[in-house]
């Protein structure tokens, strides 16, 4: 069973863990070295500063994919434009999860 909630500070080091992979191992994040933990709860804050949505996908008690809405560009013809970024852990690929994630994103935005 999967639930989607908003993000707590205590799943930091597994958001972390699951956006490294894609720097590793993708070009998907524009990014060459990983961040640390405290650099993900910096971009975390500044999020939830917004108002806007920061959650997780929660399956068997383990973080399993992370989901977050940011303001696209501080120009006022983006000023109802977001950018949504979805992560999953790979292993839980293909299942339905960036789904569900992406739903709640849309919900709460």
């Amino acid at each position: 069973m999967v639930t989607i909630r908003s993000s707590r500070d205590e799943d930091i080091h597994r958001i972390t863990e699951i956006y490294r992979y894609y720097v590793l191992n993708t070009t998907y994040t524009f990014e060459i070295d990983p961040p640390s933990a405290e650099e993900m709860t910096k971009r975390r804050i500044d999020v939830l500063s917004k108002h806007l949505p920061y959650l997780v996908a929660e399956q068997d008690g383990l973080v399993a994919g992370y989901a977050s809405c940011n303001w696209f560009k501080p120009r006022a013809a983006y000023r109802f434009a977001a950018e949504l970024s979805i992560f999953l852990h790979h292993d839980a690929c293909g299942k339905g999860l960036g789904r569900q994630l992406l739903n709640a994103l849309i919900e709460k935005a």
